[in-house]
């Protein structure tokens, strides 16, 4: 989404954050397919790094007036530069550049600023796996849901919890529809009193329940299983460590970010095939009191209460270079871990049509520019 980070002033610029999805928007550029000589020959008549006429225009208004900076929900490689973007918010395990010597990065994300409503509370654990996820493919639940059928065919009745928020509009392209039908088909009454299955209707939450019941949830548990194969930066990693649980993950998941980078065999379990997923699951509880978190390290990287001050020694440099001076303070700072891509809707511009405030029409825009004061 568009956050406006900061306002400027008589003298100097202010802030404004946008993402990946909003600069495809924006852009001239068509969607890449799986066909490069397809993509290359697209790309000369819409090019990748053009914004529209419209957007053009409007956004040399707004860069005489504010350092724009893009974040990424997603993975990407060899990302070419985009006209405007004076920062590109994001790890290299995110994304890589086309010509890197061209850009200006900040190492940070959404994944480093959890909310510091996360923490590790010592209690007594109820659950022994933890998954919070949607319904997306990308996130491969059913794989999930088969891996918990085969920890009980071998005998470890573990006490698993699945968050799962319904996504809006689901259909079978996109999403493991099947959920509650696996869930009641695969498992028994009795089996059911282990496994619990919480779903959340899309409609009514953007991200499905409150932080405070989903760190709740996380102290409760002493394993967090994400059994994605592709994410950008998966913020549920984060909030796991800084809540003291190891984190069980595919080997090969094409993400990044922080807190995934922060992942080691003190802290983690990885699988490389789905199909033996389960056996990671036995290794990470039955060996829980091995686990050798660095909670100290490990928050003051990924919390927003340590983490906006090295944002903000980020930007200080970043006005300096350009001649200007950063007085350190922000206008939105908080709840970044949300904002920075589009996770919440308490904006003029955000619509109620997909619960995001993610700008994709001439409509937003125009809200959003005449919300930038210009």
């Amino acid at each position: 989404m568009a956050h406006i980070l900061k306002k400027p002033t008589a003298d100097n610029k202010g802030v404004l954050l946008l993402t990946h999805k909003e600069i495809a928007y924006f852009g001239k550029g068509l969607k890449q397919i799986r066909y490069p000589a397809v993509n290359n020959i697209t790309n000369k008549f819409f090019p990748l790094d053009k914004f529209k006429s419209y957007y053009t225009k409007k956004f040399e208004q707004i860069s005489q007036k504010y350092f724009i900076g893009e974040h990424f929900g997603w993975y990407h490689r060899d990302y070419g530069t985009k006209p405007f973007i004076d920062f590109y918010l994001c790890t290299e395990s995110t994304v890589t550049f086309k010509e890197p010597e061209k850009v200006a990065t900040i190492p940070l994300s959404s994944s480093s600023f959890i909310n510091k409503i996360f923490e590790n509370k010592g209690y007594n654990k109820i659950y022994d796996v933890m998954c919070v996820s949607h319904s997306g493919k990308n996130k491969r639940l059913k794989d999930f849901v088969y891996a918990v059928r085969k920890l009980y065919d071998e005998g470890y009745k573990y006490r698993v919890l699945l968050i799962n928020k319904e996504s809006i509009l689901e259909n079978s392209k996109g999403h493991y529809v099947e959920l509650e039908d696996d869930y009641h088909r695969l498992f028994s009454a009795e089996e059911k009193q282990l496994f619990t299955l919480v779903r959340i209707k899309g409609s009514l939450s953007l991200l499905g329940l409150p932080s405070q019941a989903i760190s709740e949830f996380y102290n409760l548990s002493k394993v967090f299983a994400l059994f994605s194969e592709q994410e950008g930066e998966p913020r549920a990693i984060s909030e796991a460590l800084i809540c003291g649980l190891p984190v069980v993950m595919n080997e090969n998941i094409r993400a990044g970010g922080v807190g995934l980078d922060m992942l080691n065999n003190e802290n983690s379990v990885l699988f490389t095939e789905y199909a033996q997923s389960h056996e990671a699951l036995i290794q990470a509880v039955e060996n829980i009191d091995s686990f050798n978190i660095d909670s100290k390290r490990v928050v003051s990287s990924l919390r927003e209460d340590y983490t906006i001050e090295v944002f903000k020694e980020h930007l200080a440099k970043l006005y300096a270079k350009e001649g200007q001076v950063f007085d350190g303070k922000l206008d939105n700072p908080t709840n970044l871990a949300n904002a920075v891509n589009a996770h919440i809707t308490e904006v003029p511009w955000a619509t109620a049509k997909d619960n995001t405030a993610d700008i994709s029409t001439k409509q937003q825009f125009d809200i959003l520019y005449k919300e930038l004061g210009l």
